[in-house]
């Protein structure tokens, strides 16, 4: 639903991040209203941009001063987003990988590593499972062709991360994590990650970590490049 008018500030969020948005609002005690945007936006980027624009021009119509975005570059799908009166800001990251992932003072331009199929239980809702994804090929195709695509889809992959936000317990993902690393032939692993980058966000601490775009302007993939300070 759209941001109330009684609230000046509006946030609006990811679906996939329902767990680390829902902790940083109760961290920062942030009186906001709320957008939630499917998951399944993500997929396309012009998709996504067309309904963030959406949100974006709603919460404006209902009040907001201020508009704050719980999501990144996002395969360029926040590129060319604009608000007419109120101030935009949201993480100056290229995902929300490299968001979770920031556990303190930012110290390189991303944190994922190639080759690391990363989740959270937000990820795992979303995901197909990769042992069901195996049997429908292999009754399609038979186990042969069937290990073939998996392999071509899957092949780069070296490990299964599961990113302890602190925002979800890790038992509700493990054994989705442990079913693709089994299915992948691949280890599973616990990497830390923090909240510390939406808090930020939500409690107005806006480091270089955060973009803070002016009305009437509209984000651009330069914003996103972040320069390291000596």
């Amino acid at each position: 639903m759209a941001a109330p008018a009684t609230y000046q500030t509006a946030l609006i969020a990811c679906a996939m991040m329902e767990d680390e948005v829902r902790a940083a609002l109760a961290s920062c005690k942030a009186e906001v209203g709320v957008t939630w945007v499917d998951r399944g936006y993500h997929a396309k980027p012009e998709v996504l941009r067309a309904k963030l624009q959406e949100c974006i021009d709603e919460a404006e119509t209902a009040g907001a001063q201020t508009i704050l975005l719980a999501i990144g570059l996002c395969g360029n799908g926040t590129v060319g987003l604009r608000t007419k009166r109120a101030t935009l800001a949201m993480p100056r990251f290229d995902d929300c990988v490299n968001l979770m992932l920031c556990t303190g003072g930012r110290t390189t331009r991303g944190y994922a590593e190639a080759g690391v199929m990363y989740l959270t239980r937000g990820w795992a809702q979303n995901a197909t499972l990769i042992t069901g994804q195996r049997d429908l090929y292999v009754q399609k195709y038979g186990p042969r062709k069937a290990d073939r695509l998996m392999k071509g889809m899957y092949g780069a992959y070296r490990a299964v991360s599961l990113i302890d936000t602190g925002c979800y317990q890790l038992d509700e993902v493990r054994g989705y994590a442990q079913e693709c690393a089994d299915t992948l032939g691949l280890p599973v692993r616990l990497d830390p990650g923090s909240n510390i980058v939406l808090e930020k966000l939500l409690a107005g601490e806006w480091d270089d970590d955060i973009l803070v775009v002016a009305p009437g302007t509209p984000v651009q993939q330069d914003d996103f490049n972040y320069e390291m300070n000596n």
